[in-house]
């Protein structure tokens, strides 16, 4: 059993250019990005989701969004290709995305950024006020347990292989999951989110050791 402890401050990667991506938007393009694709020949950062508050917030950090076809958020930054390809994403897939060590060694308010930005993608908050996260890449979901437990937070986690749908509407078996039962002991649980719609759902919910 890990045992739970104090967030803890890192010290040893407190340089910003060890993280070129905002914490924020790399935890979205993680969680809901697509960092390894072209469109039309020219390579195109950008991330899938219905939300636009998490483009707002965006916005907000500095950050220039484009809505374009369907639920699509092009991420219009000169350089985010290129600082991808420093930090080692820009080949990741769903079944390899991870966090970069840099981050998972960042100051607090940097990780907790990072945390918002996975949640607010592949996190939810269950009506009971738990926060879980989701993925097919272990190497993932290894990293956001450690990048949770480094809050302070109790982590558990299972892996299931969800039943999907085909092409033609029928059932079949989709891609291993594993998912991570997040439970911060040190805050409220609404604050893994900036989405209102999941920050409601667990307002007032704090890990009680039970």
């Amino acid at each position: 059993i890990t045992p739970i402890h104090k967030p803890i401050k890192f010290t040893s990667s407190n340089k910003v250019n060890m993280r070129p991506v905002d914490p924020y938007l790399l935890g979205v393009l993680i969680g809901d990005g697509n960092i390894s694709q072209t469109d039309q020949g020219r390579n195109v950062t950008y991330y899938t989701s219905s939300d636009d508050e998490i483009a707002g917030r965006l916005r907000s950090l500095g950050i220039n969004v484009e809505r374009g076809k369907k639920f699509r958020h092009v991420v219009r930054k000169d350089d985010i290709g290129n600082d991808l390809t420093k930090i080692g994403l820009d080949k990741s897939t769903s079944e390899t995305k991870f966090i970069p060590r840099s981050y998972l060694l960042a100051p607090l308010d940097a990780r907790i950024e990072l945390l918002r930005g996975l949640m607010d993608t592949d996190g939810w908050a269950e009506t009971d006020g738990h926060c879980m996260y989701a993925t097919i890449s272990p190497r993932l979901a290894d990293d956001v347990t450690e990048l949770a437990r480094s809050l302070g937070c109790k982590v558990t986690r299972t892996e299931k292989i969800p039943i999907c749908t085909n092409a033609v509407g029928g059932p079949k078996r989709c891609a291993k999951s594993y998912v991570c039962s997040i439970f911060p002991v040190h805050f409220d649980s609404s604050e893994m989110f900036t989405l209102e719609r999941k920050r409601s759902r667990c307002r007032g919910h704090k890990y009680n050791g039970g």
